[in-house]
């Protein structure tokens, strides 16, 4: 007998509310056509197939008991990772999902499947696949669309205690680390939105998302971030803008709402920071962990002291702000040693960067993060040392927004 089916005639007997046993929602009539025959074969009714993107079927959903088996056309406007998000805020617990649309990528299909999803298929569809798609989990492996407890991503603040020491480097080394080493989704964002450098050091093309971000505070939403992240490879997206300082009116208390939101769908957020900025708002007080980029200078000892101590005023904890000295020895003289810094400032230096021009200048011709062309070296080993620090090995966060919807994933 039809798995499928039993549940169908176990439902007959049930209150008014129970959960249907099948929907589906397809974005237009041929996916439709091929949904009606294959529920016929299961045993289901074809009136339960229904024209509807994602917008029409959260809507119809947040109404109902979720459907036992769900089938759900994810080609719309919205992007399938959000798409996904949206489902989750409205669905119960147990369903079986089949997810169907027209993105072959190799990497959203394995999201969906180690997250726990029945299934997804690349139209166009056909009847026997999706039939078999109706089957193919055991019960005790359906997804679990509803918000899973588990912890939010990472949010890491680089800043600088002066200009031109070096932050925009390690904050793209550590992204870069993060995200195509360590394979962790890493959203990398630059905060200075009028003279910041991390879509120029990466040869991206700045959009306006970011800056329109800064000056309406309302708009960000999880839509908006998606709208507005730059995607350098699966694991990996920037955010970055690029406009004129007379027009820029950034609203300081954005960037935290920002951090916030990108938590929710990164696995580890790194923060390239203005230190003009940075006593301002509330960002400070959002961040898991700062590192503080200094030089081996009286000056760069006394800003990098400051920034440490605002950073325990705002309720950092001191593990997690790490001072990393950058392009040690680039002075013939004047240059403090680590001994130096902690006995006349009290200023552990945590990492040292030695410098490295012939890297420096091969990563900026490349359009590359400095540490894709000197990871043998030992400021790239450096880089390593600090990323493990703020993101253990073997004590990773989530990996994607998928991960998190679905607490059934394997």
């Amino acid at each position: 007998m039809n798995v499928l089916a039993a549940r169908q005639l176990d439902k007959r007997d049930s209150p008014s509310d129970a959960a249907p046993p099948f929907m589906a929602f397809a974005a237009e009539d041929a996916t439709r056509t091929v949904m009606i025959a294959a529920a016929e074969q299961a045993g289901f009714e074809a009136t339960s197939v229904i024209v509807g993107d994602v917008t029409q079927a959260c809507a119809s959903l947040a109404e109902i008991s979720t459907p036992q088996v769900l089938v759900i056309d994810l080609d719309s406007d919205v992007p399938p990772a959000l798409a996904v998000e949206h489902l989750g805020a409205v669905c119960d617990p147990g369903a079986h999902v089949v997810f169907v649309g027209s993105v072959n990528d190799v990497t959203l299909y394995r999201e969906m499947m180690a997250a726990g999803a029945a299934e997804y298929l690349i139209k166009p569809l056909s009847v026997t696949t999706l039939v078999e798609a109706f089957n193919k989990p055991e019960p005790a492996q359906a997804v679990e669309l509803a918000a899973s407890p588990q912890t939010d991503g990472v949010r890491i603040g680089v800043v600088g205690a002066r200009g031109g020491v070096g932050a925009t480097t390690v904050a793209s080394s550590l992204a870069w680390i993060l995200a195509q080493q360590r394979k962790l989704r890493t959203a990398l964002v630059d905060l200075d939105v009028t003279f910041g450098t991390v879509a120029l050091n990466l040869d991206l093309e700045p959009n306006r998302g970011l800056a329109d971000g800064m000056e309406n505070p309302e708009r960000v939403d999880d839509l908006f971030i998606e709208r507005a992240t730059l995607t350098v490879s699966d694991t990996l997206g920037v955010l970055a803008s690029e406009v004129d300082p007379a027009a820029n009116t950034v609203n300081v208390n954005a960037q935290a709402r920002l951090a916030e939101h990108l938590r929710h769908s990164f696995a580890v957020v790194v923060l390239d920071m203005p230190r003009h900025r940075i006593a301002k708002g509330e960002v400070m007080a959002s961040l898991e962990y700062l590192v503080v980029v200094t030089e081996s200078t009286l000056a760069g000892l006394r800003d990098a002291v400051r920034l440490k101590t605002l950073a325990l005023e705002a309720g950092l904890d001191e593990r997690a702000v790490f001072v990393v000295v950058n392009r040690a020895g680039l002075l013939a003289k004047g240059e403090l040693d680590a001994k130096t810094m902690r006995a006349g400032g009290r200023l552990t230096v945590d990492y040292t960067l030695p410098f490295d021009a012939k890297s420096a200048v091969a990563a900026m011709t490349q359009g590359k993060p400095f540490i894709a062309v000197a990871g043998k070296t030992k400021a790239g080993k450096a880089l390593q040392a600090l990323s493990e620090a703020l993101v253990p090995i073997g004590d990773e966060p989530p990996a994607s927004l998928l991960q998190r919807l679905f607490k059934g994933g394997r």
